[in-house]
């Protein structure tokens, strides 16, 4: 009979000390769902349009992803966790060397991001589309002479 008491105290010690010691760690941070689809994969562009709207109201859209070097369009940009911004040159690799360093932020609950927060010129960068597989983004400037400028780009997860 105190074989198998103490057996139960033991049982019971160990669950709560066991309890305990969970109850003490911190839980691991739970990443919001946009921030784990953006800095999961690593994305290729898959489209660049740039449209265009004239101050007398004219517009024009030009696909320009079928202009680019091969040597750009294979490269994998990467949304980093630490909140760097990073581009792999695969397989291809272009004679120019990508800036290091670059790093990004969620703006407007996260519903724009801005490359290299904090620095002179950077702006705000308009989320279109943010899912598992897809990433699309829209830059727009006015153009001194009052033109709409709005370039879209838009990849897919590799």
């Amino acid at each position: 009979m105190a074989r198998l008491l103490t057996l139960a105290l033991l049982t019971v010690s160990t669950l709560v000390l066991t309890e305990c010691r969970k109850a003490s760690e911190p839980a691991p941070a739970k990443l919001p769902e946009r921030e784990v689809f953006l800095t999961t994969p690593g994305w290729n562009i898959k489209g660049y349009i740039e449209v265009m709207t004239t101050p007398a109201g004219v517009v024009t859209s030009t696909d320009f992803l079928p202009l680019f070097d091969p040597c750009f369009s294979d490269d994998l940009n990467h949304f980093n966790a630490d909140r760097t911004f990073t581009i792999d040159e695969v397989p291809v690799k272009c004679s120019i060397t990508y800036p290091s360093g670059a790093t990004w932020a969620f703006a407007s609950d996260e519903t724009e991001f801005v490359f290299n927060p904090g620095q002179p010129g950077a702006k705000p960068t308009q989320i279109l589309t943010l899912t598992a597989t897809t990433l699309s983004y829209s830059d727009t400037t006015i153009e001194p002479d009052g033109t709409k400028r709005v370039v879209i780009r838009t990849y897919s997860a590799k």
